[in-house]
């Protein structure tokens, strides 16, 4: 059964203790409404740390860019994300595991988590 206050807790706990890991990064996986959005906007609210919807924002750099250019888009995804110290609390990871990508969505998560912690 889901507990939003232990998951909250758990991931609080992570957090304190990413200042030390190298390529910090946590999926946080679950089921079509199991509140997986809502504990990272929470996060996003207590702690100030920047929530990115990825769909929402790919979908935008494809509508400025055009399909043709999916390597430019998520080369532009990425030099938005930036580095920072603070977790990016990245939402609807989604788009990154379609075929017409041609990305490896988790080494391109990891490859961003290597700049700021994701």
């Amino acid at each position: 059964m889901y507990d939003g206050h232990e998951v909250l807790s758990e991931i609080r706990t992570w957090l304190s203790s990413i200042r030390t890991a190298h390529s910090p990064m946590l999926l946080l996986v679950g089921p079509t409404g199991s509140g997986k959005t809502r504990i990272l906007q929470v996060l996003a609210e207590q702690y100030g740390h920047r929530y990115l919807n990825l769909n929402l924002t790919l979908g935008q750099i494809f509508q400025q860019k055009g399909h043709q250019h999916l390597h430019a888009a998520l080369t532009e995804l990425a030099e938005t994300i930036g580095p920072e110290v603070n977790p990016l609390l990245v939402d609807h990871i989604e788009i990154l595991f379609t075929r017409v990508l041609r990305v490896d969505p988790l080494s391109f998560l990891h490859n961003l988590s290597r700049h700021r912690p994701l």
